[in-house]
């Protein structure tokens, strides 16, 4: 009979890197500002900061104390780690959600991926070029997106999504095929830095903007 092996992190950077970027999510990129922006800036960071310190950081360390927790008991699932942290088999039914939710979250955030890479490839060779009307840009995402009354299936611009929808769905199971250390850890050693460039890039270009309408500097950021 063949022993199983289980996998572990090769390195403690490699699994900082995957934990901090699950911890990041898209939603800081994409959803933050315009939340930021709509409430006011400053004072929207206060129920951020509150949020962050009260629930964020205290979920992130029971999480991480649950897990060590139940990996050094030989449970390397959610429902596993219930069972070893309650000492009750009836702990494991309970955490069925542990598994369950992340799939039904990524059930959407490979949407957003495909949209975030499918805005990078229409950048890059000049589809979003479209002047200086903002309706033109409005009538783009729409359509994109499938918000439009047909779908997105129906357009050139949603048909090309369900191609990048395919790409990152793909790209998504190679990594996890290829399991900790040779999928997800290789890929946080890179994408994490990256993600940190392209973050510094992205405010040094907001910083340096100016407003586009003297009358109106708060609208500079």
């Amino acid at each position: 009979q063949t022993a199983v092996t289980k996998e572990g992190w090769a390195t403690r950077v490699g699994v900082i890197l995957a934990v901090t970027g699950s911890a990041v999510g898209l939603g800081n990129f994409l959803r933050f500002p315009g939340m930021a922006a709509q409430y006011g800036g400053g004072v929207f960071m206060i129920p951020y900061v509150v949020a962050f310190l009260l629930l964020g950081l205290p979920i992130a360390w029971v999480e991480w104390a649950m897990g060590r927790y139940g990996g050094a008991r030989g449970y390397n699932s959610a429902p596993g780690v219930f069972r070893a942290v309650c000492g009750k088999r009836w702990a494991s039914y309970l955490a069925v959600l542990g598994p369950l939710i992340p799939v039904v979250i990524y059930m959407y955030y490979v949407f957003v991926e495909a949209w975030c890479l499918g805005y990078a490839w229409n950048y890059l060779t000049g589809a979003l070029r479209l002047g200086n009307d903002p309706a033109q840009y409005d009538q783009f995402f729409t359509r994109f997106v499938g918000k439009g009354g047909n779908g997105g299936v129906f357009t050139n611009e949603g048909f090309s999504a369900l191609i990048f929808l395919l790409i990152c769905f793909v790209l998504n199971f190679f990594l996890i095929y290829r399991g900790l250390q040779k999928g997800i850890e290789w890929f946080c050693k890179f994408a994490m830095p990256a993600l940190v460039i392209c973050a510094l890039v992205v405010l040094v270009r907001v910083l340096t903007l100016g407003t586009p309408d003297p009358a109106v500097p708060e609208q500079s950021l």
